[in-house]
């Protein structure tokens, strides 16, 4: 199988800028340097998108604020990056694990290169685009995960591999139209600059692998409007879905429960979290913040119930809404998945972005860490690793 590893070999010297784009609220990036071995911090910028009735009314605020970034990270640098990865998520992109067959008419003959090369342009062309929610979805990244030939793994092209069915397993996101066309509206101004784009969830499932060395998992990250899962299987992904059901909505079971603003019922949300708010108003926000996570963990199930896939024995959980406790308990507790295929008692560990960078840099500050940096970090290791 060809597998994740393949997106993270060696380090390479130059400037390199990871972009976030997978938040539905704040754009993250980080700037660093590879020298001689080193890996030198050089700044971290964080943006918050601004709040919009429909979120998709942002794309041309956030094309604008991309191009200030660009320009804000040459002048730190005093160069063009050698590259500038995205990270693709959240509401504006859908991640599918997908598979084509390739029947060859010569099974007697050494399979090429070529055929590969061919096989994937036609499945690009056969899969360009997607309707979804009434709205169009183009082919933005795509991440061969495996290849078989007559059902065993094929790692290497040698001149006695001959079959007839070859079968490749992608690893595909799809964005927004107008959002892609945003990111290649950008790739053609920038033309000097090496762009380049990835799926968060395809970058923290290799980064996962390569750095924390954990390779069965289930991964979970909690969004403002959706929830984003994937499951990592040795050097594969067996899944990946999302549904739209995130932190956001424990937010309004909080605006509901007490007639305040959602702006309030956010701030209150957050104190709830740091255990900042006195004990009968906890108790009365605790009653929506449980029915929300409840709410939201019976979402998971029955997109994990959909996939028919069996849950491993360790979840991830990361993203803005990992930090509610609810969530996580909600999450340790058997009720959620005694009637799925798993593997026994699940664990269930927060992520943290400084878990996925790999080696230390060189120096302290800034640094990446917390659950929503979890995606900045696996972009930091793909791009120091790559």
């Amino acid at each position: 199988m060809v597998g994740l590893s393949h997106l993270f070999r060696r380090s390479r010297p130059g400037h390199f800028l990871a972009i976030d784009l997978g938040s539905d609220t704040t754009i993250r990036s980080f700037l660093f340097k590879e020298d001689g071995g080193r890996r030198i911090a050089l700044k971290k910028w964080s943006f918050d998108l601004p709040s919009r009735k429909d979120s998709f009314d942002n794309i041309p605020f956030i094309g604008r604020y991309l191009h200030a970034l660009l320009t804000a990270c040459i002048r730190q640098a005093g160069s063009c990056p050698k590259e500038a990865l995205i990270g693709l998520g959240g509401h504006l992109a859908q991640n599918e694990v997908e598979t084509v067959n390739v029947i060859r008419e010569r099974a007697g003959e050494p399979i090429r290169e070529e055929e590969l090369a061919t096989a994937l342009s036609a499945f690009r062309q056969q899969h360009s685009e997607r309707i979804a929610g009434g709205r169009r979805y183009l082919l933005a990244s795509v991440v061969p995960l495996g290849i078989q030939l007559d059902q065993r793994p094929l790692g290497t092209i040698a001149p006695a591999r001959r079959g007839r069915v070859i079968r490749i397993v992608f690893f595909t996101t799809y964005v927004l139209d107008a959002y892609w066309e945003l990111l290649l509206e950008l790739r053609s101004h920038w033309k000097g600059l090496y762009l380049t784009t990835i799926s968060d969830q395809a970058a923290i499932a290799g980064a996962l692998i390569g750095a924390v060395h954990s390779h069965e998992a289930l991964l979970v990250k909690v969004g403002a409007k959706t929830t984003e899962v994937s499951i990592v299987d040795h050097e594969s992904v067996l899944f990946t879905g999302q549904f739209p059901y995130g932190g956001d909505a424990v937010t309004l079971a909080i605006a509901r429960q007490t007639g305040l603003d959602q702006g309030k019922s956010e701030e209150i949300k957050r104190r709830f979290e740091q255990g900042g708010l006195p004990q009968k108003t906890a108790e009365k926000i605790r009653e929506a913040v449980q029915s929300a996570s409840q709410d939201w963990v019976g979402a998971l199930r029955d997109l994990l119930r959909a996939s028919g896939v069996v849950i491993p024995e360790r979840i991830f959980l990361f993203g803005g809404g990992a930090r509610l406790e609810t969530i996580r308990a909600a999450l340790t507790s058997k009720i959620w998945y005694h009637t799925l295929p798993s593997r026994g008692t699940i664990d269930v560990m927060m992520l943290g972005g400084e878990a996925v960078t790999g080696s230390p840099f060189w120096n302290k500050n800034p640094f990446i860490s917390g659950p929503e940096e979890v995606a900045l970090g696996a972009l930091v290791y793909r791009l120091s690793n790559s």
